[in-house]
């Protein structure tokens, strides 16, 4: 797995930071492209926000992510939301790598439905392919978390075959809490 990672940080005032996001907002919307430091960011057609407050101690966080999927394999199946015992799709083995794999997916997912676009069956796929080899290598005290995370899975699922978008974006709400709260439980 190839990572290219480039952070800029900064300290600024109410106009800097408004002036620094307008600027991004800019890019996303104009170019398709965010430009950071000289580096150029392509970006697709479909992007998953997740927007995160942390509160710490005496520290606090605000991330605002854009995420999406690089590398989905050219033969995945993209035309049905059931899936087949006999589709095949490489799973990073570390739970870390998995866990970003199922945000990816699920952030893609949700970004296609809540613009009205056609199903993003690929991420869909890929999330439920690594929810359950998530589930497999679970650790028995994260089974009740595991059990809520299938449930919800399925259901989402079941509502993008009979094309119940509003419900399908109501699973993947629920999904998003589930797993803040389990994060925080089990950190």
């Amino acid at each position: 797995m190839s990572v290219n990672k480039w952070s800029i940080r900064s300290q600024e005032d109410y106009q800097g930071v408004a002036s620094m996001l307008r600027k991004i907002a800019d890019q996303v919307e104009n170019d398709k492209k965010i430009n950071i430091d000289g580096r150029i960011v392509e970006l697709p057609e479909s992007i998953g926000t997740k927007i995160k407050f942390k509160l710490k101690d005496d520290r606090s966080k605000f991330s605002i992510k854009l995420l999406w999927q690089e590398n989905i394999p050219t033969d995945f199946p993209n035309t049905d939301v059931e899936l087949k015992q006999s589709e095949t799709v490489i799973v990073p083995k570390k739970l870390k790598e998995m866990k970003k794999l199922m945000d990816d997916s699920l952030s893609n997912l949700e970004a296609s439905l809540k613009k009205g676009s056609v199903i993003d069956n690929r991420s869909a796929n890929l999330f439920k392919l690594t929810v359950d080899d998530f589930s497999a290598k679970q650790n028995p005290k994260w089974q009740r978390a595991i059990s809520e995370l299938e449930d919800q899975t399925n259901q989402l699922l079941e509502n993008l075959k009979k094309n119940e978008i509003s419900n399908a974006l109501t699973n993947i709400r629920n999904i998003w809490d589930q797993e803040e709260k389990y994060h925080n439980i089990y950190k």
